[in-house]
This record gives structure tokens, C-alpha cells and sequence, in this order.
């Protein structure tokens, strides 16, 4: 069990323990966060990236850009618990507390699923990618590789990606490869 394990499993209980916690209400608000935050991430990413590279002084167009990519994704999900916990009161009502607590843990278990094949399935993509003539990937990029090569649970997550792909068709770029290299220049 290495360190990518771990995060799934965190991933996984963060999850759980929220649906249990909130209820399912929460948990579907949070799935729209999600599903909304891969496609703004999509559709800016790549232009926003620019501006974190000038902003913070990174020097890796790859890099830069998928950070930013998961930092919108983040900051999206992470809005939209926001809003769940303020209109937590109206989302409540809408489901008997009964069924909210036990279908909450189950959905939480399912968008946790759904965020680990998300995740594995982007940095597969990077790691399978060929870069242009003249860039090397980052160090991290080779730490990620080793992270996934060596997980017990990563290939079992990322055999669930086709379910996980027809639901976020509209909103993920058809080649994750090509998507983030984009930006690198060949010269």
C-alpha cells in the first residue's frame, strides 16, 4: 500500500462520512460541483494557466496546467458544499431523514468512486502522453507514475473509468494528453 492508496481510502471515507453526516441532498449538491467544476475546468484551464504561471512564477506549462485544472475542480466542489451547508435547511426537507442518512453514505460512497476514477484517469493520461521534442516531464510527474504502477487499489478504481466517462462526456476533453500539452510549444 503506498501513498496513492491512502488517498484513495481518504477519498473514499471523506465521502462516506459526509453522505452519512449531511444526507444525500448534500452529496447530489456536491456531484453537480463536481461534474460543473470538470467542465469550467476544461472550458479555462488552459488560458487561466497562463496567468498562475505569471502569478506564481512556475516554469512548467504541464505542470502549471494541471494544477490549475484541479484547483478549479477543487474550488468548484468546494463551493458547492458551501452552498449545500447554507441552503442545507431547503435540501432537508426534501428527503425523509430516515432514507437521507443511509442513502447519503451510499451516494458519498459512490461520488468518492467517482472522484478516484476521475483523478486516475487524468494522471494516466499525463503519464501515457508523449511530449513534444524537447520537454521532459517534471520529477513529479515520474513520482506519479511510480504512485500508480505500484497501487493495489488504483487498477480496480480506474477499471471503473468507462461507467465514469459516459456520465462526464460532455464535460471532459476528448484527449486528456493532448488537452494538457496544448500549451507546450514545438519548435
Amino acid at each position: 500500500m503506498d501513498f496513492l492508496d491512502l488517498m484513495i481510502i481518504a477519498t473514499l471515507v471523506v465521502n462516506i462520512t459526509l453522505g452519512v453526516r449531511f444526507g444525500v441532498m448534500r452529496r447530489v449538491v456536491a456531484f453537480i460541483g463536481l461534474f460543473l467544476g470538470v467542465g469550467a475546468a476544461t472550458l479555462v484551464s488552459a488560458n487561466s494557466s497562463i496567468h498562475v504561471a505569471s502569478t506564481f512564477g512556475l516554469t512548467s506549462a504541464l505542470w502549471t496546467h494541471v494544477v490549475t485544472y484541479i484547483g478549479i475542480v477543487v474550488g468548484s466542489v468546494l463551493l458547492f458544499e458551501i452552498l449545500g451547508m447554507v441552503y442545507s435547511r431547503f435540501l432537508e426537507s426534501l428527503v425523509a431523514a430516515m432514507f437521507d442518512a443511509a442513502s447519503g453514505g451510499v451516494l458519498g460512497a459512490v461520488l468518492g468512486v467517482v472522484e478516484v476514477s476521475l483523478g486516475l484517469y487524468i494522471g494516466i493520461g499525463l503519464i501515457n502522453t508523449a511530449l513534444p521534442a524537447g520537454y521532459a516531464y517534471p520529477p513529479s510527474f515520474v513520482h506519479a507514475q511510480e504512485l500508480i504502477v505500484g497501487s493495489f487499489f488504483a487498477p480496480h478504481f480506474y477499471g471503473l473509468f468507462p461507467l465514469t466517462k459516459v456520465i462526464f462526456a460532455a464535460v471532459l476533453p476528448s484527449s486528456i494528453g493532448t488537452y494538457f500539452t496544448q500549451l507546450l510549444q514545438t519548435n
